[in-house]
C-alpha cells in the first residue's frame, strides 16, 4: 500500500509542449479527416494524461488552440465529465491565433476516469483533445479509517460509509449514495428545495401521495385541513366539526341553501322542503313557505292574509267597520269605511269626525267657545254654554216667576247716568206669597252688574197693580226723550191690568213714565190706591196710561216703538189678541195720542179709543196682535206695522199669519181688517205653524249687508224640518208685499226645539261686519239653546243644527233657554257687545223662577 498522503495536495505544475516540438494538426472529428475550406484547428496536444492521484489530489495541464485556417473561428469549450473543468469556456481566433487552455483534474473516489475537452464553432464543428487520469483507491487520504476504494469521498473525514448524514446540506455523509435533498427516499424534494414534499421523513408524505383523510397527517402536501376534505372551511361533523357533508364543498354552515332540491346545504338541520321553519313543508300544504304566520297548522287571525292555508282570508272571522282616520285623532270619517275584522291602521273604530283633517276637532273633544269651529263634532259650531259664557246674569227669587217671557232688552243710559242698563221683564211675577203674577221689570245698570245678581238687586224694579195678577212687563221700549223735559221715557205694558173707571178685567194698560224720576225709589208701583205698598208720585214717575176698551183684550200683550209717520217722535204698536172675540186687533199710538200737549203733567189715563190706527183679524181666536213689530222694511223712510195672528186658519188649524201695512206721512185708520188694510201678508203652510206665535218672534234688520232692514218671522210649530222644530223665515227688504209663502222666503232656516220661539236680527254678533240672525229654540237639547247665523249669505234653505255659525246653551233640561232675545250692545262696559236671552223655566233662584242671560258677542 502506497504511503498516506497529505490530505491537500499543491497543484501540480502545468506543463506546456516544448517549442521546438513538431505541431500537431488536429482534424475535425466530424469531417472524417477532410480539412475544410477557410476553417483550420491544430490542438497540440490533442490528449492530456494526468497519471495517478491521490483522492483528493489536483492536477492541472493545458493544450494550444491555434487557427492555422484563413478565416476567424468562435469556439464554445465543454468538457464530457464533471470532474475535468476548463479555465474558459469560449474563445475567439483571428488566423494564426493561439490559445492556452487549460485543464483542471480532481478526483475524490479511486478509479480510471477518461474525458475529453471539446471545441465547436459556430458551424457546429467540434474538435476533441483526449484526456486520462487515475485515482488511486489503497490509500485513506482523510484519515476517517475508510480507504479510499470504500470512502466516497477521502478528502473529508466527516464523509465516509456509516457516518451519519447531516441531510439538506448537499454532502452524502455516510457514503450512501442517497440524494441529500431526499431523506426519506420517495423521490421527492422538499418545498425549500424546490420539490414538493412537506415530510421529508415520512416516504409516505408528497405531493401527490393518497391522502388519507381526518388522521392528522396530510399525505399529499396539499397544505389542506385533513379535518375538512371537501376545502369549504368547515371541518366535518364526524370530528367533531360543523360540516354535515365533507365530501361536497357546497354543503356547509353558512352555505346559501337552495330550498327543496332535497340536500341541506347549510348544514342548519331543517327539512328542506320548509323554508320557513314552520312545521308545515310545502309537500303537506303550506301556501307560503317564505312566512311561517301562513301555515296549513295555523288559525286564522285578522290580518288581511289566509293564514291557515285553506284558501280564504279572514274567513269566519267577525267583519269590523272601519272609518278612514287621516288626522289620527280616533274618529273617522262616515262615508269613509272598510269592512274588515279588524282596524287597519289610519282607520279608527268610530266614526262621527267632522274634519279629518284636524285633530284637534272630534267627537269627545270639548267645545271651544268661539273660535267658528264645530270642535266636539256635534254638528253645533262654537257650542257654548250660557251659565259660562255669560258674566253677568239676573235671576229671580219666587216659584214660577218666569223671568224670560216678557220683554227684555238693553238700552243706553235710560236712566240718564251715563251707563248702559238691562231690563229684564215678566208678567208672572209675584210680589209677594199672597200678591201672584203682578208682574214686574228689573232695571239693572252696568255699574252695579253682577253674577248671579239678584231681581230685587237692581237699580229699579218696577210692578204692576198690587192687586195682582196684572201681567205686567209683557212689554217694554223706551222712546227717548217724549216729552222734552231732557229724560228718557219709556212704555211699559200689563196686559192683564183691569180698566179701573169701568171696572171692565184683562182688558190691559201700558204706562208712560220718566225712569230718572223713578229711580229716586227702588220699588214703584202702578196703583195709587195701595197704601199697603211703596210708590212714587203718579205725577212724578208716571205721565201717562192708556187702557184697553175690552174685556180680556189683552191690551198690551205684545209692544213696539218706532215712527211710523216719520215725524221724528216716537209711536207705539200695541198687541190687543183678546179683542174682537178673539179675532185680535193691532193699535198704532202716534206720538200726539199718548202725550199732554196742553203742559199738564199731572198722570192721566186715556184708552185706545183715542188711538190713531187700529186694524182687526180675520177670523174668531185667530188672535191678531200676538206679536207685533215697527220697524222700516222697505226702505222708504217710513217704519211699517208688522202684526200677527199665529191662530189664523188659513194656512191649517194654527197655522198662523202675519200682515205688514206700509208707513206713511197720514196715519189715519179705524175698525179695518187686516185683509182689507194691509199690503202684504204670509199664511203658515200647515196646522200648528204658528207663524208669528210669541211676542219675540218678529225682528228687523240688515241681514245681507245692504244697509236696509230685512223682516224675520218665527214659526215655532213648524214640522220642515223636523216635528215642532221651528223654522225662521227672512225677506230681504222691499219684497214683503202682496201674499207671500214660507217656501218664497229669501232665506229660510229650519230648527229643531221650537226654533222661531223668539227671532233677533241686532246687528254684527260675530264681528265679520255684517248682520246676522239670532234664533231661539227653548226646548233644543232640553235645556235649550239659541243659534247665531251669519247674514251675508246667499239665499237660500239653511238648518241647524249644521248651518250655524255658534250656539249657547242653558243649563238644564226645561230651562226654556232662548224663550226671549235681545237688541244688542255693550252691556257691561267692556268694549264688546252683548245680548240677553231668557229662560224662564230656570230654577236657579227657584222653581221656574227664571233667569236672563247676559252674553256676550264675538270679539
Amino acid at each position: 500500500m502506497r504511503s498516506l498522503l497529505p490530505l491537500v495536495m499543491p497543484l501540480t505544475a502545468l506543463v506546456l509542449l516544448p517549442a521546438c516540438e513538431p505541431a500537431k494538426v488536429s482534424f475535425p472529428e466530424d469531417t472524417a479527416g477532410q480539412v475544410q475550406p477557410g476553417a483550420a484547428l491544430e490542438l497540440s496536444p490533442s490528449a492530456l494524461d494526468f497519471g495517478l492521484l491521490l483522492p483528493g489530489e489536483v492536477s492541472a495541464q493545458a493544450f494550444i488552440a491555434r487557427n492555422t485556417g484563413d478565416a476567424p473561428l468562435v469556439l464554445a469549450l465543454v468538457t464530457d465529465s464533471d470532474l475535468y473543468t476548463l479555465d474558459t469556456s469560449t474563445t475567439s481566433l483571428e488566423p494564426g491565433a493561439e490559445v492556452a487552455v487549460t485543464v483542471t483534474f480532481r478526483g475524490v473516489t479511486a478509479g480510471s476516469f477518461a474525458g475529453a475537452a471539446i471545441l465547436t464553432d459556430e458551424a457546429g464543428v467540434t474538435w476533441r483533445v483526449s484526456l486520462t487520469a487515475a485515482v488511486d483507491g489503497n490509500v485513506d487520504v482523510d484519515m476517517d479509517g475508510v480507504l479510499s476504494t470504500e470512502d466516497c469521498n477521502d478528502t473529508d473525514a466527516t464523509v465516509y460509509p456509516g457516518a451519519e448524514d447531516a441531510w439538506y446540506d448537499g454532502v452524502d455523509s455516510d457514503c450512501a449514495g442517497n440524494n441529500d435533498f431526499d431523506q426519506d427516499e420517495d423521490g421527492r424534494l422538499r418545498a425549500q428545495d424546490g420539490g414538493d414534499d412537506c415530510n421529508d421523513e415520512d416516504a409516505t408524505i408528497y405531493g401527490g401521495a393518497t391522502e388519507v383523510w381526518y388522521d392528522g397527517i396530510d399525505q399529499d402536501c396539499a397544505g389542506d385541513d385533513d379535518f375538512d376534505q371537501d376545502g369549504d372551511g368547515a371541518q366535518s361533523a364526524d370530528v367533531g366539526g360543523t360540516d354535515c357533508d365533507d365530501v361536497d364543498g357546497t354543503i356547509f354552515p353558512g352555505a346559501t341553501e337552495t330550498w327543496y332540491d332535497g340536500i341541506d346545504q347549510d348544514c342548519a338541520g331543517d327539512d328542506d322542503f320548509d323554508q320557513d321553519g314552520d312545521g308545515d313543508p310545502v309537500t303537506a300544504g303550506d301556501c307560503d313557505d317564505t312566512d311561517p304566520v301562513l301555515s296549513s297548522l295555523a288559525t286564522e287571525i285578522c290580518d288581511g292574509v289566509d293564514n291557515d292555508c285553506d284558501g280564504l282570508a279572514d274567513e269566519e272571522l267577525p267583519d269590523v267597520t272601519s272609518y278612514l282616520d287621516a288626522d289620527g285623532d280616533g274618529y273617522g270619517l262616515a262615508d269613509s269605511t272598510m269592512v274588515t275584522c279588524t282596524v287597519p291602521a289610519g282607520y279608527a273604530a268610530r266614526s262621527g269626525d267632522c274634519d279629518d283633517t284636524n285633530a284637534g276637532r272630534s267627537p269627545g273633544l270639548t267645545e271651544a267657545a268661539y273660535n267658528l269651529l264645530d270642535d266636539d263634532c256635534d254638528l253645533i259650531q262654537d257650542e257654548m254654554d250660557a251659565e259660562t259664557q255669560s258674566d253677568w246674569t239676573i235671576t229671580s227669587l219666587r216659584a214660577n216667576d218666569g223671568l224670560g217671557y216678557g220683554a227684555m232688552g238693553i238700552y243706553d243710559d235710560l236712566l240718564d247716568d251715563g251707563a248702559v242698563q238691562v231690563v229684564a221683564c215678566s208678567p208672572a211675577v209675584d210680589y209677594s206669597s199672597t200678591v201672584a203674577d203682578v208682574g214686574a221689570c228689573a232695571v239693572q245698570d252696568s255699574g252695579v252688574r253682577g253674577d248671579p245678581a239678584s231681581f230685587t238687586a237692581g237699580d229699579i224694579e218696577i210692578y204692576g197693580d198690587s192687586g195682582g195678577s196684572d201681567a205686567f212687563g209683557a212689554g217694554f221700549a223706551s222712546l227717548g226723550d217724549v216729552d222734552g223735559d231732557g229724560y228718557t221715557d219709556v212704555v211699559y205694558s200689563s196686559y192683564t191690568d183691569n180698566r179701573d173707571d169701568v171696572g171692565t178685567s184683562a182688558s190691559g194698560t201700558v204706562y208712560f213714565a220718566s225712569l230718572s224720576y223713578a229711580i229716586a225709589s227702588r220699588y214703584t208701583y202702578l196703583n195709587a190706591g195701595s197704601s199697603s205698598l211703596a210708590y212714587y208720585a203718579y205725577r212724578e214717575s208716571w205721565q201717562r196710561a192708556v187702557e184697553g176698551i175690552a174685556t180680556n183684550g189683552n191690551f198690551g200683550y205684545a209692544l213696539s216703538a218706532g215712527d211710523m209717520d216719520a215725524d221724528g217722535r216716537s209711536d207705539i204698536a200695541v198687541g190687543a189678541p183678546g179683542e174682537e172675540s178673539g179675532k185680535g186687533r193691532t193699535y198704532v199710538l202716534l206720538h200726539d195720542d199718548y202725550t199732554e200737549t196742553d203742559g199738564d203733567t199731572t198722570f192721566r189715563r186715556t184708552t185706545t179709543d183715542n188711538a190713531s190706527y187700529d186694524v182687526v183679524g180675520m177670523g174668531a181666536n185667530d188672535h191678531l196682535g200676538y206679536s207685533v213689530l215697527l220697524a222700516d222694511i222697505n226702505g222708504d223712510g217710513y217704519d211699517d206695522i208688522i202684526s200677527c195672528a199665529p191662530d189664523d186658519d188659513d194656512g191649517g188649524l194654527d197655522s198662523g199669519s202675519c200682515w205688514v201695512d206700509l208707513g206713511r206721512s197720514s196715519v189715519s185708520v179705524s175698525n179695518q181688517t187686516v185683509l182689507s188694510q194691509m199690503d202684504g201678508y204670509v199664511f203658515g203652510t200647515a196646522a200648528n205653524d204658528q207663524l208669528g206665535k210669541t211676542r219675540h218672534s218678529l225682528a228687523a234688520g240688515d241681514f245681507d249687508g245692504d244697509g236696509d232692514a230685512e223682516l224675520a218671522l218665527g214659526l215655532p210649530g213648524y214640522d220642515g224640518g223636523g216635528a215642532d222644530g221651528g223654522a225662521i223665515a227672512i225677506w230681504s227688504n222691499g219684497t214683503f208685499t202682496g201674499g207671500r209663502t214660507i217656501a218664497g222666503a229669501t232665506w229660510l232656516v229650519l230648527g229643531d226645539g221650537a226654533l222661531g220661539t223668539a227671532v233677533a236680527l241686532p246687528g254684527d254678533v260675530d264681528g265679520d261686519g255684517t248682520g246676522d240672525l239670532l234664533g231661539g229654540a227653548p226646548t233644543a237639547g232640553g235645556a235649550g239653546r239659541v243659534y247665531l247665523l251669519s247674514g251675508g249669505a246667499a239665499a237660500g234653505s239653511w238648518s241647524v243644527p249644521g248651518s250655524q255659525t255658534g250656539s249657547w246653551s242653558g243649563a238644564a233640561s226645561g230651562d226654556l233657554f232662548g224663550t226671549s232675545l235681545s237688541n244688542l250692545a255693550d252691556a257691561n262696559a267692556d268694549g264688546r257687545l252683548d245680548f240677553v236671552v231668557g229662560a224662564p223655566g230656570s230654577d236657579t233662584g227657584a222653581s221656574n223662577a227664571g233667569k236672563a242671560y247676559v252674553i256676550p258677542a264675538y270679539p
